[in-house]
């Protein structure tokens, strides 16, 4: 048995507690023989027979390092003037390593700012430069402190260091090196109570030259109203010489999120860091920014036709007009527009001169090593004049190509006359605004072309002569704003701006029978007909009401919410059916005018057959609406070119058959047939309207589970 002496303990233990373990004390850059003390061994157990242990050195360097401990778990550290070990905690029944290095110094003051400041002062210890860049070793020490001095022994290595007091934010320094025996004045450090967030970045090829890192308070949860957001945007701008670590320090307790920044980069962001009184939220998960993928484009001719350099935008590859660029800037003088801090994929560009007119829009790929690609601009000099009826016509005409890659402003003057350029002939589309920007028609369809002998291509928008006029007032009488929209054939064909009076009007239509609908923010109007005579036309009168939110959510009959059903429905009194969808939690909202006496709504989900439900439009509860799988078969026979059918279940409220149809795939609209639609839906009584809703048009049958029920037009169901 080894014989293991010290100044203080002699312990001497029965053969039948003694183990051999895998304990070895190691050096790190140092002979074992040149340290002085020993290494304390400290049972973790209470008791007479658990007796620390020491291990001198000497001792040591004649057993390579071993350490024949009994059974049992020990806490292990260098009691050494020359040499430093971590604490370590290990099992003398398993392969266990205590590191010892040469011993060094650091320390220095605490800024007097800071105020009195109270230990315990605690060291962190994050080695670098280890064999394995994968094994993290990581060390806590405790420092000394006399009134504003402070002392630490620590490692001769290199490690970045982490200096905590309590109550205050922790200071980093980082890229220490200390060398045996070594000691050092850090200085000054300051701390500033309160707490703090920090971490690290990492980056390709290691700079962090203008890296702008941004902490940004959360907003309160709406359904906590004393939980105050924090508030205040703190920034910090990473310079090459500041390495990879940042820090905000004051920060107030609450939630935050945290981005990271760089030209021709791609953005990284951390969401929800909660932050709480006197701590420091430190992400233990370095940030990675990644290199951007690039768009290159060359345009000719390099300049627009107000001799300026062109403005190129960018959106995302499903954008359309009404969505914001992601990126929006002017080209250079030579044509040349990039942008390398996008995300590999596809995209909408557009070219845009400065009167926002877009000459070109198409889509172009974003990767990391997209080459430059060419985008040409032919121009074509147009000439022409507008009129309504017969009389010329001063407006501004907006034209769109049949691709709509190309959208661009014209005006016309008082003499109906306009002049300007076009990126191509070919077939346009053509809004036609008045001139005082209070309505607009749409969809007048021009060819352009020029002949051989033509340097101006000659073109002449002509709008027929119908006129629509009207008013539009709220429930107690009074003028109220709102926008009108003409339809012809269930399509939106102009629109009208109602004026401060709650008069609008309207010129440039076919004299021809249209439907309108008042329609503002949380109201309509009913649709009402009207015919739009080119003489004198009848004053139409729309009445705009409030319109209510029916809520509803949808469950399965274990009680599961449904995502992603489309419901369509219809009031009685709307003459069009809307859409919504259902959400995350199976709940939707349905919106119709106060007033409405009967709702049906079709619900469309998938892995569900169809329901047909009514619906109460005047409850402030949230109707909940259980969907089974019992399923049957409804088929509507339809005749060519007739309009299709109306199903009903109250006789009020009148849903389009196509209602009930799945949703849209690829191929096409699942439940079309050859002569009509067969879909499932769920059992019950229907009823099939042809030829309108008149009574006497309709046909009522129950629809068994599991069996096929046909209507015919004209006839009663099959039986």
């Amino acid at each position: 048995m080894q014989r293991v002496c010290t100044a203080a303990v002699l312990l001497l233990l029965a053969p039948s507690l003694r183990a051999v373990g895998g304990v070895r004390v190691v050096g790190r850059n140092i002979d074992l023989a040149s340290c002085d003390g020993s290494v304390k061994s400290r049972p973790l157990c209470s008791g007479p027979a658990c007796k620390t242990l020491m291990f001198p050195f000497a001792d040591l360097t004649r057993s390579r390092g071993d350490l024949d401990l009994p059974a049992g778990r020990w806490e292990l550290t260098a009691q050494s003037s020359r040499c430093w070990s971590p604490a370590v905690i290990i099992d003398a029944g398993a392969s266990s390593t205590l590191p010892v290095w040469p011993a060094s110094t650091i320390h220095g003051t605490i800024d007097p700012a800071t105020g009195a400041a109270s230990g315990p002062l605690r060291a962190e210890l994050l080695l670098t430069g280890t064999a394995d860049a994968h094994k993290v070793q990581r060390f806590t020490a405790d420092c000394s402190m006399a009134n504003t001095h402070w002392s630490c022994r620590v490692p001769a290595t290199a490690f970045h260091l982490r200096l905590s007091l309590a109550s205050y934010a922790p200071r980093y320094v980082r890229h220490v090196s200390m060398t045996a025996g070594e000691e050092r004045d850090l200085g000054a450090i300051g701390f500033e109570p309160g707490a703090s967030v920090a971490g690290t970045i990492i980056m390709p090829r290691g700079r962090h030259e203008d890296t702008v890192v941004e902490l940004v308070p959360e907003p309160a949860a709406a359904s906590s109203p004393l939980d105050k957001a924090p508030s205040g945007t703190r920034r910090v701008v990473m310079k090459d010489s500041s390495g990879e670590l940042f820090q905000f320090t004051g920060v107030p307790a609450g939630r935050y999120r945290l981005s990271a920044s760089r030209p021709g980069w791609l953005p990284a962001e951390v969401k929800t860091i909660r932050v709480e009184e006197g701590h420091e939220s430190f992400l233990e998960v370095p940030i990675q920014l990644a290199k951007g993928a690039l768009v290159d484009v060359f345009i000719t001719p390099p300049m627009s036709t107000e001799e300026e350099p062109w403005t190129v935008r960018i959106e995302s590859g499903a954008a359309v007009a009404s969505n914001k660029p992601i990126a929006e800037s002017a080209a250079l003088f030579s044509g040349e527009w990039r942008n390398d801090a996008l995300y590999a994929g596809k995209y909408m560009l557009s070219v845009v001169d400065r009167q926002g007119s877009t000459f070109l829009r198409e889509t172009v790929e974003a990767s990391s090593d997209s080459a430059p690609r060419f985008l040409n601009i032919l121009k074509i000099h147009v000439h022409g004049t507008v009129t309504v009826g017969t009389a010329p016509f001063e407006s501004r005409l907006v034209f769109t190509d049949d691709e709509g890659s190309s959208k661009i402003t014209l005006n016309a003057d008082a003499a109906g006359s306009f002049d300007g350029i076009l990126p191509h002939e070919g077939r346009w589309q053509v809004q036609v605004r008045n001139a005082a920007n209070t309505y607009y028609v749409k969809d007048v369809a021009v060819d352009i072309k020029r002949t051989s002998e033509q340097a101006v291509a000659t073109v002449f928008v002509k709008l027929p002569g119908g006129k629509v006029r009207g008013r539009v007032t709220n429930e107690a009488g009074e003028p109220a704003e709102a926008d009108v929209i003409v339809f012809r054939d269930g399509r939106g064909i102009a629109d009208a701006l109602v004026l401060p009076d709650g008069s609008f009007e309207l010129d440039g239509l076919d004299p021809v029978p249209v439907t309108l609908q008042a329609v503002a923010h949380g109201a309509e109007s009913d649709v009402v007909s009207y015919l739009a005579a080119d003489d004198d036309p009848t004053r139409a009168e729309l009445v705009l009401r409030k319109l209510l939110d029916v809520k509803c959510q949808l469950l399965t009959e274990d009680g599961y919410p449904i995502a992603g059903a489309v419901i369509r429905y219809i009031g009685a009194g709307m003459e069009r059916q809307h859409q919504a969808l259902s959400g995350p939690t199976g709940e939707f909202s349905l919106r119709v005018p106060q007033g409405t006496l009967s709702l049906l709504a079709a619900i469309v989900a998938p892995g569900f057959p169809v329901s047909l439900r009514p619906l109460d439009p005047g409850s402030t509860d949230t109707q909940r609406i259980i969907l089974g799988t019992a399923s049957a078969s409804l088929h509507i026979v339809q005749r060519p070119g007739a309009p299709w059918p109306f199903v009903t279940l109250d006789g009020q409220s009148f849903l389009s058959a196509t209602s009930l149809l799945a949703l849209a795939i690829a191929e096409g609209l699942p439940g079309l047939v050859d002569d009509g639609l067969e879909v499932r839906v769920s059992p019950g009584i229907y009823t099939i309207c042809y030829g309108g809703k008149r009574e006497g048009a309709c046909q009522s049958a129950g629809v068994a589970a599991g069996r096929q029920q046909t209507f015919f037009p004209g006839e009663g169901p099959a039986k």
